[in-house]
């Protein structure tokens, strides 16, 4: 039993419906000044658990950093790279994540231009810098830049693209000295350098837990793992346990002590908790299952084009629906239709040979050998 692409896709599922929920609910400015309805639950209360769905951020970096140390554990066991097989990993690989944004980042500027022309302003007042700011925004470099973004959400794509040129290095450490040396790490150093309020910053403590779980099948572990000999009541106690500590993370969290001392820690493990939860109990709930591995294939798309519906092309119109689970049905449903648009798009196009040649001519450029020639890669 291991942790598939299809556990994988539908904690997607998961993350992508909690990214929703953050984005549309969390403040009452994102409310666009509606007063949206909450029930049964009071709006306070509402509000108060779409606050804590930005740990949807830590499950898709959990999963990033996963599935790409399982592909570096397949081609290289030991985790040794010489300095052209890192760059190599690093090419492909960051061509293979931009190749998930390019796409529904061209359908965003053209839908743009059509629905809101003036949203381009946010890349400056003239178009040399708008140009320039675009194009920096799709090679997935704003965020080290400090240049300006068409929408603040795709700031996480420059996070993905760090964590793709850190991981041979992250890799080497944790082969060279273990897996709590670099929890450690990632535990005293961002707090110490960088500002963990950021975004680029407050998530990272789930890639140590990543490269973890990959190497030594942590998650594969727990949900093997028996509290007793009952199956029934060993699953209860097993997803009782895990809810419990997850509540009691996303309590502290939220608290001021939490807030002040623990955002840092507790996001990362938080999302952590939740993936542990959603792998122990989805197998034994097959039809929300097929339904989040749905979501998940789509995730991407979704991800990427949620906030200009949200924030751009019909915010008015997205929240006259007034109910908190009538807008993000109809968010699901307006994204997911987009997706499968997009779908038919790289069909027609034949974008994977497009990605495929695109990568064999950034290899030939960086280091003279083509993806179908290069030994070391071809069980990734």
């Amino acid at each position: 039993m291991s942790f598939s692409k299809k556990d994988t896709s539908a904690v997607k599922g998961i993350a992508i419906l909690l990214m929703f929920a953050y984005h549309c609910f969390s403040t009452i400015d994102r409310m666009q000044g509606v007063d949206v309805s909450f029930y049964p639950f009071s709006k306070e209360f509402g509000m108060y658990l779409a606050g804590q769905m930005n740990v949807c951020v830590s499950m898709f970096l959990f999963l990033s950093v996963y599935g790409m140390t399982v592909s570096a554990k397949k081609a290289f066991p030991d985790y040794r790279m010489t300095s052209r097989q890192c760059t190599e990993f690093v090419c492909v690989r960051y061509i293979k994540l931009m190749s998930s944004f390019w796409i529904p980042f061209a359908f965003c500027e053209v839908a743009s231009l059509i629905l809101s022309p003036s949203s381009f302003s946010a890349y400056g007042s003239s178009v040399p810098r708008v140009a320039a700011n675009m194009a920096v925004e799709a090679l997935g470099l704003s965020e080290f830049f400090g240049t300006a973004k068409h929408i603040g959400t795709w700031w996480y794509i420059s996070l993905a693209v760090l964590l793709v040129v850190l991981l041979p290095l992250l890799l080497a450490v944790y082969r060279r000295f273990g897996g709590l040396v670099l929890i450690g790490l990632f535990v005293m150093l961002p707090p110490m350098l960088l500002d963990t309020g950021k975004n680029m910053s407050r998530y990272l403590l789930v890639v140590p837990l990543a490269i973890c779980c990959a190497d030594q099948g942590i998650l594969e572990r727990y949900k093997n793992w028996s509290w007793c000999k009952k199956p029934v009541l060993d699953g209860l106690l097993k997803v009782t346990w895990t809810l419990l500590l997850a509540a009691a993370v996303a309590y502290v969290r939220k608290s001021s002590w939490g807030v002040k001392y623990m955002e840092y820690p507790l996001v990362g493990l938080l999302g952590f908790l939740l993936i542990l939860l959603a792998y122990s109990i989805l197998d034994h709930m097959k039809p929300v299952q097929r339904v989040l591995i749905y979501l998940g294939n789509h995730s991407g798309d979704m991800f990427f084009i949620h906030t200009f519906f949200r924030g751009i092309w019909f915010e008015g119109w997205l929240y006259s629906f007034k109910h908190a689970l009538l807008i993000e049905l109809v968010l699901v449903a307006a994204t997911l239709l987009c997706s499968h648009f997009l779908d038919l798009v790289r069909r027609v196009i034949r974008y994977p040979k497009i990605i495929q040649w695109a990568s064999d001519l950034a290899l030939r450029t960086v280091t003279g050998t083509a993806e179908e020639n290069r030994k070391p890669m071809t069980k990734s």
